[in-house]
């Protein structure tokens, strides 16, 4: 599996599948067995290949969680919006949150892994990153309230005396049930010197594509520390788009001719969506209809919420995020889970076989048969399921089509959608040979 990223698009390569038909077939295998014939690939697809398809949105090294794992937050103390950045020296922790479902009392494993900047595991031994263990557990947990079903909340902070962390860059956060074994999830966060200051600015510009969309070109200028002796080969750069980590932009693009100061920026091909567009949901209180629910019925379990209908480049314009956290669910406990159903009217441009995907900050916005849109004919409408807690959210849909994921196609009106930006800066440390973080930057525009 390959990620490429094209100036309109991410887009997302799989290993097809190669049917042969009898009598070849036999022949063709032997030949392929010994060695005489060379493999094929391409990119024709069966319809079980879209289980197996990973999020677009977070890096290839993060894992998804398990059924029974809901509502997973990752940040900094105090600042539940932000970003999960830590910064060298700062008395501060990052929290992680999540509810299991079930009444049982679990215990947990936790660990830390380093990264590079592209997110390839480093080869620093952990004893070079991690003070103390190399591991934690914990448990226990909060019993909810509620039941239909009942969870229990849990909460870890990092660092702590049991696992601190001694060096800078780019973590994933390994999570994996203490019993058993089995990972439930991982989730990338960041640790900063916090060295040297940085001012982003956003060009937006206009590169001729259908109904006017403009692409956002991102400058920063970054005065560096007095340790970088030559920046241009020993910095590193990196800009990314609403928290979807795995969809960065590395730069080459620099300017130290002035002392002390690097100049780096996008090209004009290497760009973001000025108006990559979000859908919000707002499900405070299931107790009422609104604007959004159509109908609730607490006799289902879990309780079911049925949404009015979203409509494919119709309507009003799409809300805009809330912030530089997409969504955040209810933190109380009796905060309860529901059934949501959600519709979707799409133009005819649309045909009923579409492999059309629900993903949002309630599934961590990875693809998942659990969350993939059925077209009704009675109602000509697509309708999918996803079991959400109370909160507001941001979610998408997206279409997987020839070994692709097209997370454009089905978005609304393209108008008044803020975007979330962060820039890394990155140096190569010359004795170690990891990638330090010197510094990141966020701007909301």
């Amino acid at each position: 599996m390959k990620i490429f990223n094209s100036p309109d698009r991410p887009i997302l390569y799989l290993k097809g599948s190669i049917t042969f038909e009898t009598p070849w077939c036999m022949l063709i295998l032997l030949l392929m067995m010994s060695g005489c014939f060379p493999t094929v690939q391409d990119n024709t697809r069966d319809s079980r290949d879209e289980e197996s398809v990973q999020s677009l949105f977070s890096i290839t090294a993060r894992q998804g969680s398990s059924d029974s794992i809901q509502s997973i937050q990752l940040y900094p103390e105090g600042t539940p919006a932000d970003p999960p950045v830590l910064r060298i020296g700062e008395n501060r922790s990052l929290v992680l949150e999540f509810d299991y479902l079930g009444t049982e009392s679990k215990q947990f494993q936790v660990s830390v892994t380093h990264y590079d900047r592209f997110w390839e595991e480093s080869r620093l031994d952990p004893s070079v990153y991690m003070g103390g263990f190399f591991e934690d557990y914990f448990g226990g947990g909060t019993k909810s309230f509620v039941q239909d079903p009942a969870y229990r909340h849990y909460r870890y902070e990092i660092p702590n005396r049991q696992l601190n962390l001694k060096v800078s860059g780019n973590y994933l956060l390994n999570l994996s049930d203490f019993n058993s074994g089995d990972p439930l999830f991982t989730l990338p966060f960041f640790v900063s010197e916090d060295a040297g200051t940085i001012e982003t600015t956003v060009n937006e510009i206009f590169t001729g594509e259908k109904r006017g969309r403009t692409r956002d070109q991102l400058f920063s200028e970054y005065r560096y520390p007095s340790f970088v002796e030559f920046p241009r080969f020993d910095l590193s750069y990196l800009f990314v788009q609403n928290q979807f980590w795995g969809r960065y932009i590395a730069t080459d693009l620099v300017d130290t001719s002035r002392p002390g100061v690097v100049r780096f920026y996008t090209s004009r091909q290497q760009t973001f969506l000025s108006d990559y567009e979000f859908r919000m949901l707002d499900l405070r209180d299931l107790s009422s209809t609104g604007r959004q629910v159509l109908d609730v019925d607490f006799g289902s379990s879990p309780p079911k919420v049925v949404l009015r209908r979203d409509l494919q480049r119709l309507g009003p314009v799409a809300r805009v995020s809330p912030g530089p956290r997409l969504g955040i669910p209810a933190d109380r406990r009796n905060a309860r889970y529901a059934e949501v159903e959600f519709q979707l009217e799409t133009t005819e441009e649309i045909p009923s076989y579409e492999k059309i995907y629900l993903v949002g900050d309630f599934n961590e916005w990875t693809i998942d048969e659990e969350n993939r849109m059925r077209y009704q004919s009675g109602d000509r409408l697509w309708k999918g399921r996803a079991l959400i807690k109370e909160g507001e959210y941001a979610y998408k849909y997206v279409i997987a089509r020839n070994g692709r994921i097209d997370d454009l196609a089905l978005d609304q009106s393209f108008s008044f959608a803020r975007q979330f930006y962060t820039t890394l800066v990155y140096f190569q440390d010359p004795e170690r040979h990891y990638d330090r973080l010197l510094k990141v930057e966020n701007i909301t525009y």
